[in-house]
């Protein structure tokens, strides 16, 4: 008799098993659901679960029918079940749900439309008969793109509806016509004899319906298992229904819920963040769109569940903490410029030979273009697979743990292939030696036993070969991977050779165009706005190629494909020294990931559209459950229609002084939306050093003094981690200059460095092209910067025009007289040459900031951002104007055009200089989470920080303050503050006027009291009594400024009313000195967007700008000097 569920733990079935896999394994009668994480086992304990049924409940293996979704697992899943039984397995059901149709079908298709002797139409076939159908009815194929209905139609099989069966849901005409096609072209496979993949399901599912033929197999089967169970679709299910209706004797296998830790921090659209369990259906969060951009996106939905197993913490090097389930989807890998000089110990896994372990180098040393190290391995040796199991600060960790993990779990270290070189007589030269050492161990089985106790998935390698023919085919998906339009669209790629499969991939309706001129070799590109469709046809090209699927985002800023790219990859999966995406497109370096206990409810949210939102901080992927494509109905369904069903989850797998402190809790405390009763924070850390606060005459010296301070924390403490936070982008300018200046080695966190930011470039391209004529690389940046609507075909027409030895303006010269340019194209073409064929005039005239606005107003560059008015467009207006300021900077030293260029040259060459970890710039949204020995908080004054629209509502004064304080507690040890008395705005230097927030914070507390009143302007390092605070024009005189600033400081010496009124008042409202300003509440016009009426105005001179209601358009800020504005 066999033996029953009661066996001992040390049971051959059961060893190496930890608690809820052996009750999986042991459950012998009545529906189980298998919740498993990635990495928890789940292959192996379905396996050994079919093996146990067999070897101890005495189940005949013909009664057995697994289900999975691919061959390859299918013959994997057979395999491993026969090396563990004693009796021969061939006789179980080991198949994908389309093998089994189509096996019942060849036995049972008499009692179906289709017969037994049906042919299975490829997507080629498909798509000759559905154009015949079209035809046939008349049905222009622009509006009834064969695609479009076979991919209908599909859909409705994939539910199991028949064509009149599906008029229920036609209430349009569109979709009333595919029916009939649909009608039609089942009567077509009929008359052909044929079905189609999608026919295998439903005419299954058919057969199934009736209550003799489902009691035949429903008796048969008396175990059925399926995994991926939250893949499957309507078809499916309800096939695996029939079949296990009879003895309930059914288990299912699915993916564990992504989630994230409560208390999680989510960055919302404005800026803002709300921990992740206060987030609802409708919230809009701050997603990425692709290559670096950002906006808002709406929250679908969120699910909450309570989990008691293993979680994932994720530390970044500038100290950003994740806390999720194991089996959570980040966007990871290795990136050579941001992994760091490391060590690896690697599993590789070779088809036919075995598996190994290795060491390497993040870098390999000798290329022209170094490559990850074990990459390297993979590409000599061939090899199919790589795992990096650890990383090692020297060469001897790595290889000591090498060796331990080759003794435990029997793994060869010997290469797969012989090692060439000078020596050719040792052991891994021999070829003949390396067969017979993989030969003789079991390498699969240490090498599945060693991932498993490191409590990684499996299933998801680091690294994948990729080849054009065979087995090692990719389809690559890439989720934001094209940014061309409006909105975010998901792009599907792939590149191969065989014709064959070229001709497969057309059936399937898909575009296959040559890789490149002349070649044989084939790629097929295509894009969706919807990633649910792009997997759907991903998986149909799985389908049909048994090619892999590659998942990663494009969500970076960085110009490269490969760095502005990250593979998916579960939390269990992510190791030190792998790349994230911050919440700006930056790269953000993981320093350490700890597995520890979980106790506590998790969350997660279905983002529209994106599918990713910024998780304290970094960027992070939605539920799986929400745009893969499948039903999770399903899982659903299972628990209310097996409510008996056994459920079992696969799970395994302190800061600042009291000073510090003081300050921040007095700042916030003149917030009125605050916790009632909330108290002051405290600290064990003693009292701390008091907080220097330093008043600079202007930026560029603010920015050199908080350099020199940075070197002398350096000569005291050469290790010390420092951070430089600023309010907005565009303040990084200067720091980054000076930084430059000393050669100091810098890491922008969460952001592009500022010559290298797209908006800072098109403006460079255009000075560029102006410079010197002949360049075409700058002609080809700027001539689409705006959207011009050229394209690459009028493009290489242009290019073609350029007489030998000519310019490209003089090349869209000819193209333009030859009248080959038509509509928009050549309206627009004519500008973009006007405006250089007048810009040498303007240069000569102007000087260099006054071109640089010129180029600016002319181009329509400025004018384009105004009039996408987002948070990312004034982002970039703000970067445009900082360019300016620097631009009149360079012009009061006496630098031309070409010389200005030249220093911007010269810029971009010595950021080569290696990024330190220990000296960070960032925004103070992007430190959230974070923390630092040293901080300085620099640009302390009003309009800046408060900046100019957040203080025009007490709102938005109450959420400048906040992060004021995130500012302040960000420091561990020591906090500096800096202000400048002026600073370039738009080009105009102006007066500043120190931050309302620097009088909220206690005197304790301060190395010394900042001493309120007009000498604070008179006083200090810097100061050139009687220079000029205006020069741009525009601007109040000095007597002036100092009057307001004095009434501004008086103010804010009387005594404080209550609650929110204890905040520092606002200066008085700015009255324009420019006697054409519009007050509040005028109204005016606007030739682009009607009537409307003033808001509010802020800043002067040629930083002047309106906010204005538009009765038509809304709210929207246009400066003065380029907005058209007329008193209506």
């Amino acid at each position: 008799m066999p033996g029953h569920a009661s066996e001992p733990n040390d049971h051959p079935l059961l060893r190496n098993l930890n608690d809820p896999q052996r009750e999986a394994v042991r459950h012998a009668h009545g529906p189980l659901l298998i919740l498993a994480g990635a990495g928890s086992g789940k292959t192996t304990v379905i396996t050994r679960r079919i093996a146990w049924l067999i070897e101890e409940e005495g189940v005949q293996p013909g009664s057995i029918l697994a289900m999975t979704f691919t061959n390859k697992a299918a013959e994997e899943m057979r395999e491993r079940v026969q090396r563990l039984v004693s009796v021969p397995a061939s006789q179980m059901w080991v198949s994908t749900f389309h093998s089994f149709c189509t096996r019942i079908l060849r036995r049972e298709g008499d009692r179906t439309p289709v017969g037994r002797d049906f042919v299975i139409f490829d997507p080629s076939d498909q798509k000759s008969l559905v154009k015949q159908v079209l035809a046939e009815l008349k049905l222009p194929e622009k509006q009834f793109h064969p695609k479009k209905v076979l991919e209908l139609i599909s859909d409705f099989k994939n539910r199991c509806l028949l064509p009149e069966e599906a008029r229920e849901e036609a209430l349009d005409p569109w979709t009333r016509k595919v029916l009939d096609a649909y009608d039609l072209y089942q009567k077509g496979l009929k008359n052909h004899r044929a079905c189609d993949f999608d026919d295998l399901l439903l005419w299954t599912e058919r057969l199934f319906r009736d209550t003799a033929m489902q009691s035949v197999y429903a008796e048969r089967f008396k175990f059925i298992l399926v995994d991926e169970y939250q893949d499957t679709n309507r078809a499916q299910y309800l096939l695996v229904q029939h079949l296990a209706r009879r003895h309930h004797n059914i288990c299912v296998v699915g993916d564990e819920d992504q989630c994230l830790a409560k208390g999680t921090r989510i960055r919302l659209a404005d800026g803002r963040e709300r921990p992740i369990e206060k987030l609802a259906p409708g919230d809009l969060v701050l997603a990425g769109r692709g290559s670096g951009e950002f906006g808002p996106a709406k929250v679908l939905k969120t699910s909450a569940r309570s989990r008691n197993g293993l979680g994932i913490r994720i530390t970044t090097e500038s100290g950003r903490r994740l806390l999720s389930t194991a089996e959570h989807v980040h966007f990871a890998g290795y990136r050579l410029g941001s992994t760091p000089q490391l060590h690896f110990v690697y599993l590789m896994r070779k088809q036919g030979v075995g598996w190994r372990l290795g060491t390497s180098q993040t870098h390999t040393r000798g290329q022209v273009k170094p490559v990850v190290g074990f990459l390297q391995r993979a590409r000599q040796e061939h090899a199919d697979e790589v795992w990096v199991l650890s990383t090692h600060g020297s060469e001897q960790e790595a290889r000591l743990q090498e060796e331990i993990w080759s003794l435990r779990y029997q793994l060869p270290t010997l290469p797969f292939v012989p090692r060439k070189g000078e020596s050719t007589h040792g052991l891994v030269h021999d070829a003949r030696a390396i067969r017979q050492v993989f030969a003789a161990v079991d390498s699969q089985a240490g090498a599945k036993r060693l991932l498993v106790d490191l409590g990684m998935a499996v299933e998801v390698p680091h690294h994948r070969a990729q080849a054009s023919t065979g087995k090692r085919r990719q389809v690559v998906v890439t989720l934001c991977g094209d940014r061309r339009g409006k909105s975010p669209m998901h792009r599907i790629s792939m590149v191969g050779q065989d014709a064959g499969d070229r001709r497969v991939l057309e059936g399937l309706g898909l575009s296959v165009r040559p890789a490149k001129a002349g070649s044989s070799s084939w790629r097929v590109e295509t894009c969706a706005a919807s990633f649910s469709e792009v997997r759907k046809t991903a998986d149909r090209i799985r389908k049909h190629l048994e090619a892999d699927i590659l998942l990663q985002a494009r969500l970076g800023a960085s110009p490269g494909r490969e760095s502005s790219s990250l593979p998916f990859l579960p939390a269990c999966n992510v190791k030190p020294g792998m790349a994230l995406f911050d919440g700006e497109g930056g790269l953000e370096v993981v320093a350490k990931v700890e597995r520890v206990p979980l106790k506590a409810e998790v969350f997660d949210l279905d983002i529209e559209g994106v599918h990713n939102f910024i998780a304290n901080g970094c960027l992070t992927h939605n539920s799986i459950y929400g745009w893969r494509g499948a039903d999770i109905r399903n899982i659903l369904d299972f628990q209310q229609d097996f409510p008996e069903a056994m459920r079992i989850e696969l799970l395994q797998n302190y800061r600042s002084t009291e000073k510090i402190l003081d300050a921040a809790s007095q700042v916030i405390s003149n917030n009125s939306q605050r916790v009632e009763g909330k108290g002051a924070l405290r600290t064990d850390l003693g009292e701390g050093e008091s907080i220097l606060f330093k008043l600079c005459d202007e930026g560029r010296l603010e920015a050199e003094w908080v350099v020199q301070r940075i070197q002398e924390l350096r000569y005291q403490e050469p290790d010390a981690k420092i951070a430089v936070l600023y309010r907005a982008n565009w303040q990084s300018r200067q720091m980054e200059e000076a930084l430059r200046a000393q050669n100091l080695a810098y890491r922008l966190v969460g952001g592009v460095k500022f010559y290298e930011r797209q908006e800072v470039k098109d403006l460079i391209s255009y000075l560029r092209l102006i410079s010197n004529p002949f360049d075409l690389v700058s002609f080809r940046r700027c001539v689409n910067a705006p959207t011009r609507g050229v394209g690459p075909t009028t493009l290489g027409k242009i290019e073609g025009a350029i007489p030998e030895g000519g310019t490209p303006l003089e090349g869209l010269a000819v193209l333009l007289r030859s009248g080959e340019l038509k509509g928009r194209a050549q309206r627009e073409m004519g500008k973009f040459l006007d405006l250089f064929q007048r810009a040498a005039g303007e240069r000569e005239a102007q000087g260099l900031a006054g071109l640089v606005k010129w180029v600016l107003q002319e181009s329509g560059y400025l004018q384009s951002l105004e009039d996408e008015a987002t948070l990312e467009a004034e982002g970039r207006i703000r970067n445009l104007e900082e360019f300016l300021s620097a631009a009149a900077e360079m012009e009061s030293l006496g630098l031309r055009l070409s010389e200005f260029l030249d220093r911007i040259t010269l810029a971009a060459d010595t950021d080569q200089i290696e990024e330190a970890a220990h000296l960070s710039l960032m925004t103070i949204h992007c430190a959230k989470g974070l923390e630092f020995p040293f901080v300085f908080v620099v640009g302390m004054e009003e309009d800046v920080f408060p900046n100019r629209n957040a203080r025009e509502t007490p709102e938005g004064l109450e959420e400048e303050r906040r992060l004021f304080y995130v500012a302040i507690t960000r420091a561990q040890r020591r906090l500096t503050l800096s202000a400048a008395r002026r600073r370039r705005i738009m080009g105009t230097e102006m007066l500043a006027m120190p931050s309302r927030f620097l009088r909220e914070i206690p005197p304790e507390a301060l190395t010394a009291p900042i001493r309120w009143g007009t000498e604070i302007y008179q006083a200090g390092e810097g100061v050139r009594p009687g220079s000029s605070f205006s020069r741009g024009g525009g601007g109040a005189s000095v007597a002036t400024e100092l009057q307001r600033i004095r009434s501004f400081f008086d103010r804010a010496k009387e005594p404080s009313a209550p609650a929110a009124q204890n905040a520092t008042p606002p200066p008085e409202p700015f009255e324009p000195q420019d006697a054409s300003a519009f007050p509040a509440g005028t109204r005016v016009k606007s030739a682009r967007f009607g009537l409307g009426s003033i808001l509010a105005a802020s800043g002067r001179g040629d930083g002047l700008t309106y906010t204005v209601r538009f009765d038509q358009g809304g709210d929207k800020r246009i400066m003065a000097r380029f907005g058209g504005l007329e008193r209506a």
